[in-house]
């Protein structure tokens, strides 16, 4: 699926998105361990329809991504997805995007094929971010980082 905005989804589109969803939240977080993220709150999801379920787990590393360096100074989103496996899957937009994902559709049509969306993460660098090496709980690296769960409904975030 790719979309561009939100004037170009389609009834398939929302399909797709309801038969691949989370019933209620995962409390993502930064891990303990350097590189890593935690789900907090167990959660319960679907894909293509089939229900699955993912235990709170900590220490789950980063898979490999799109774009490896955020530069100094930016605000970059991650679209943070779950498949029928457990795997969770780090999703970075396209160049060409920009804005608050919330209302300028950024992160939509970013979800791999056979997979629930999670939620978002938020860094807002203050320094260099180099994926791999750059540990979340870095000093200095970021004013701030923040994860958005997508509450069960893959379109809409809550944003604090």
């Amino acid at each position: 699926m790719t979309i561009a905005s939100l004037t170009e989804i389609g009834d398939q589109d929302l399909l797709d998105l309801l038969n691949n969803s989370t019933f209620g939240t995962a409390g993502l977080a930064e891990g303990t361990g350097a590189h890593t993220v935690k789900t907090t709150i167990a959660v319960h999801y679907r894909i293509a329809g089939q229900s699955y379920a993912k235990a709170v787990t900590d220490n789950i590393a980063w898979p490999t991504v799109s774009v490896a360096v955020i530069p100094n100074g930016t605000t970059a989103y991650y679209l943070i997805t779950i498949n029928a496996a457990g795997t969770l899957a780090f999703t970075f937009p396209p160049a060409a995007r920009t804005g608050n994902p919330d209302t300028t559709g950024l992160l939509l049509g970013l979800q791999p094929a056979a997979s629930a969306v999670l939620g978002i993460m938020k860094l807002v660098t203050t320094a260099a971010f180099t994926h791999g090496t750059t540990d979340l709980g870095g000093q200095g690296t970021f004013a701030n980082i923040n994860f958005y769960p997508a509450n069960g409904d893959p379109t809409v975030f809550t944003y604090a």
